[in-house]
């Protein structure tokens, strides 16, 4: 039989993710994602 759990949402931030015309600053990387951090063998294969 499947269980299922809920989890709160939360919100930490909140803004636009569109580019304007005038954005000429370069893009930054993602630095957090899911429950978890990236492990420093993560963040190698990333790079």
């Amino acid at each position: 039989m499947l269980q299922l759990q809920a989890y709160p949402v939360n919100k930490k931030e909140e803004g636009s993710a569109s580019l304007s015309p005038e954005a000429t600053g370069p893009l930054t990387s993602i630095k957090e994602f899911g429950a978890k951090p990236y492990t420093d063998d993560e963040e190698k294969s990333l790079s």
